[in-house]
């Protein structure tokens, strides 16, 4: 996704979207008190999505809550271009994140953020299937990612949502947006 025309980095956008997102779904869970408030969830989550870098981002995290803290471990995938042939740079992070959710029975809201190990590998030359191009890994970094969660608890044990993330890094910051299921002990 290029906003070169509005002059707007991409994951200043994506921030944007994750604020309304949190904000939009906020009334649904006003007023909702816990009915055990030191109770304690966790989950695996996994999806696919779009990546600010223009192609496929993948995510995956393991979350635990307890009342309304939670602490992730999450990692992300993001492509430039995807395929056999076609080059482009790559970027994944494993980070560690920390931030407050909710505790409603049909829903699930959080934001978190922390610091990640961005790595990653640029792709210089042509690309094509008889390019001559190839692929220059990155020295490791420093990130801070931010991950906004909202779910729709779909059974027992499993919720269907979206996975709004981001990680500002001084090699090159990304972000994305990936539809997400979960699995685990869910309030």
């Amino acid at each position: 996704m290029k906003f070169e025309r509005y002059k707007m980095p991409v994951y200043h956008f994506l921030m944007y979207i994750a604020s309304f997102l949190t904000l939009a779904y906020s009334q649904t869970t006003y007023g909702q008190t816990p009915s055990d408030p030191s109770k304690t969830v966790f989950w695996l989550n996994g999806g696919l999505g779009l990546s600010s870098l223009g192609s496929l981002a993948g995510v995956a995290s393991f979350s635990v809550q307890v009342s309304q803290v939670l602490v992730s471990l999450r990692t992300t995938a993001n492509s430039e271009c995807v395929g056999l042939a076609c080059g482009g740079d790559e970027f994944f992070d494993l980070g560690v994140l920390i931030g407050i959710a909710s505790m409603g029975k049909k829903t699930h809201i959080s934001v978190a953020a922390g610091f990640a190990r961005v790595t990653g590998s640029r792709y210089i030359g042509q690309p094509g299937l008889f390019g001559k191009g190839k692929r220059i890994d990155i020295d490791s970094t420093i990130g801070f990612p931010v991950e906004v969660q909202l779910f729709k608890k779909h059974s027992g044990v499993s919720r269907l949502g979206l996975y709004v993330f981001s990680n500002i890094n001084s090699e090159r910051s990304f972000g994305g947006i990936a539809l997400c299921l979960q699995f685990g002990k869910l309030n």
